[in-house]
């Protein structure tokens, strides 16, 4: 067998025959062979790396940011590139020139995927997609236009974090905001705000409040909402620590989780399952975004064209754990 028809194979040529195909593929198996990605990337051309920014040093720390690498990871190496992260941390408007052609050359990568940079504008980006540069942005952005992105829908969260409190028996439920600062987060509210109406419960505002993403203000909040004689039976956290520190206001309050309040946070951190009660939470299949993330990209750095450049939404799921588990109102 020839060099040129075991490099074809090896490309997945559509040229070669599938007798000859079979033949490498056998020997491949047999031999115990490893392409070499450095000499693939001289063949083609192109580094077969990925570079990742990241927006802050938080969303670098985060337990979160972990899961998405494990499924960027297994499809890098499904598809034969090297994972070669280029990992900035940049804020604000810097991240416009972190991604200019110069650094992108400097980086020797083939395209980027975007972290956690949810204040960048539409405009922003489409500016970075006018540069030639293979794009993917991880976001929480209700996107438009020819961005390529996965998607996740904080709306969709909080409302199925009502369905769960209203299936469990809750009927006048809270909620305990992010920082409605964002614009992302401001799309979680009309979300729980929309699954109240759709469930025919009460909406008050001053069952409502924000978190910030600081226990403080949690904590102040929480007490305020949960001290009086009209409190809420059921308690949607921003996330899972914001949920937990609800959890501390009903404990010191002398209120029972979950017959009292019912609490379900955001993400299913590894925190969610050791606190008293365990924290149910709605979560999202974090690996396979971080791999259709890589997916896209990679196809975008192969030349290929992608219909779609919005990736539908993400389905939320809940775990239910102990601070949901009581009898549903039948």
């Amino acid at each position: 067998m020839s060099r040129r028809v075991v490099g074809r194979v090896l490309a997945e040529d559509e040229r070669v025959s599938q007798a000859a195909k079979k033949k490498v593929l056998d020997a491949i198996v047999r031999l115990g062979y490893r392409p070499n990605i450095v000499g693939r990337a001289l063949a083609k051309g192109r580094n077969l790396s990925i570079g990742l920014v990241a927006w802050a040093r938080r969303n670098v720390e985060d337990e979160l940011f972990s899961r998405f690498l494990v499924g960027i990871e297994a499809s890098c190496r499904q598809k034969g590139y090297g994972l070669n992260l280029s990992i900035s941390l940049v804020k604000g408007r810097d991240c416009l020139e972190e991604l200019s052609p110069q650094v992108f050359q400097e980086r020797r990568v083939d395209g980027f995927i975007i972290f956690g940079a949810d204040e960048l504008t539409e405009s922003q980006v489409e500016k970075l997609v006018r540069n030639d540069i293979p794009l993917v942005w991880l976001t929480r952005h209700r996107v438009q236009g020819r961005i390529c992105c996965t998607f996740i829908d904080l709306g969709e969260v909080y409302y199925t974090a009502v369905k769960h409190l209203f299936d469990v028996g809750c009927r006048k439920i809270g909620f305990m905001a992010g920082d409605l600062d964002l614009e992302t987060d401001r799309q979680g509210l009309e979300g729980f705000r929309r699954a109240i109406r759709d469930f025919g419960l009460p909406e008050r505002k001053n069952w409502i409040a924000e978190s910030k993403y600081q226990s403080e203000t949690v904590i102040a909040n929480a007490r305020r909402i949960l001290s009086g004689p009209d409190r809420p039976d059921g308690i949607v956290a921003a996330e899972d620590l914001v949920a937990n520190s609800v959890l501390h206001v009903c404990r010191r309050l002398g209120l029972g989780v979950p017959d009292d309040v019912a609490i379900i946070g955001f993400f299913d951190r590894i925190l969610s399952r050791h606190t008293d009660p365990p924290l149910s939470t709605v979560t999202l299949p974090w690996q396979e975004i971080g791999g259709r993330a890589a997916d896209m990209l990679v196809e975008l750095c192969e030349g290929d064209k992608i219909k779609d450049f919005v990736n539908k939404t993400w389905n939320p799921s809940v775990i239910k754990r102990g601070s949901t588990d009581r009898k549903a109102i039948g």
